[in-house]
């Protein structure tokens, strides 16, 4: 290289960089290929599968026989249910206030007469 060039390298003549798309035979024959193979590697290499899964695929639901199912009857699951409404109402889950109840409550919490907010 001459001094001029060495002091004025933004303004010398750059050197042709062939792309690898221009090759006879490049590597790889699409960009979208190179795309997927870079989202595969970065998928993997945050411990993810290669390739998104389907989790409903996973689990598909089948008409195959139980051997012990928890309830045996439509009878014991509704009252499986039951109980289970009977335990919720007990920690207050079906205790309904109509809308001048809850408007009260808040008030009452801005005031700070109760710190319990109803919704």
């Amino acid at each position: 290289m001459d001094d001029w060039t060495k002091r004025n390298p933004s303004v010398a003549a750059l050197k042709f960089i062939q792309s690898e798309f221009l090759a006879d035979s490049p590597n790889r024959q699409r960009i979208e290929k190179i795309k997927e193979e870079n989202a595969k590697k970065a998928r993997t290499k945050v411990g993810l599968y290669p390739c998104t899964t389907d989790i409903k695929s996973i689990k598909a639901p089948s008409l195959n026989y139980i051997e012990n199912p928890q309830n045996k009857t439509r009878a014991e699951y509704l009252d499986q249910l039951k109980k289970q409404m009977k335990d919720m109402a007990k920690f207050g889950y079906n205790e309904h206030k109509d809308a001048v109840e809850r408007l009260k409550l808040k008030e009452d919490a801005v005031t700070n007469k109760n710190n319990r907010i109803a919704t």
